[in-house]
């Protein structure tokens, strides 16, 4: 068997750069995760910026960012086969 293509949601937005919410953060994550197992997707990436340069975050690139452990759990109690990576 060969190796196939894979597609999957990339960063799962929570108010990051400049990502503007109509749900909050655990509603949006349950959504999409749903959605994208629904729809066959192959994965689902959560990110973390640990140490984010202060001038970046200032500059839009993010104030809060969720541990991606805690975003992969919510996705996982709502998915069935749809893979979940950390992007750290």
């Amino acid at each position: 068997m060969g190796a196939r293509l894979r597609f999957g949601i990339g960063r799962i937005p929570l108010g990051q750069m400049g990502v503007r919410l109509d749900a909050s953060p655990a509603e949006t994550v349950i959504e999409l995760s749903k959605a994208a197992d629904e729809l066959g997707f192959d994965f689902i990436t959560a990110q973390d910026h640990s140490v984010a340069p202060r001038k970046w975050a200032d500059e839009g690139g993010g104030q809060t960012w969720y541990e991606p452990f805690v975003v992969l759990s919510y996705a996982a109690a709502v998915t069935k086969r749809v893979r979940l990576l950390t992007d750290v």
